[in-house]
């Protein structure tokens, strides 16, 4: 039997005159559920948490829906952050450097969350795929939808807790 692949959608909204973020995400247990579930019917995990910039957050979001994916899972990671996307590509050269920047010879600000990831993505079988955000509803497939959504829910927690300054 094949193992089943898990369909992951995550997003983060950050506020920086706050330093707080709200990160989401919305998890489908199979490619069956994930093609004929909306995303209304499953699950949202949205919370608020302190961070330092939207990066962070976004990182945040992605490992954290992606620590519920069982050992040897095949994931589908959904995310309009190409940071996240390209992680699994930036591996060999951050690793070799010991994570520091090669400009400034200081350890980079997020390294301890693309450490966390690569452990997640060690025990699982990670394939991110970049969502472009924010696009008109004309042009939007079922996944862009989705993203959309959980986008939408974000956004709204965020705007609920610092106000529409945001």
């Amino acid at each position: 039997m094949l193992p089943t692949t898990i369909h992951i959608y995550t997003d983060a909204s950050f506020s920086k005159t706050h330093e707080l973020a709200v990160i989401g995400h919305a998890l489908f247990e199979s490619t069956h559920e994930h093609e004929t579930k909306a995303i209304s019917e499953v699950k949202l995990n949205i919370r608020l948490i302190k961070e330092s910039n939207n990066i962070r957050a976004e990182l945040r979001g992605a490992i954290e829906a992606l620590r519920a994916c069982p050992k040897g899972a095949i994931v589908l990671l959904y995310t309009d952050c190409q940071t996240v996307t390209n992680l699994p590509s930036r591996r060999e050269k951050l690793e070799r450097t010991d994570y520091i920047s090669q400009s400034k010879k200081l350890v980079l600000a997020n390294a301890d969350l693309y450490r966390e990831f690569y452990l997640i993505f060690d025990r699982i079988k990670l394939e991110p795929v970049w969502i472009k955000g924010h696009s008109p509803n004309e042009n939007k497939g079922k996944i862009q939808k989705n993203f959309s959504y959980l986008d939408k829910a974000v956004r709204k927690m965020m705007r609920e807790v610092i106000g529409n300054k945001f």
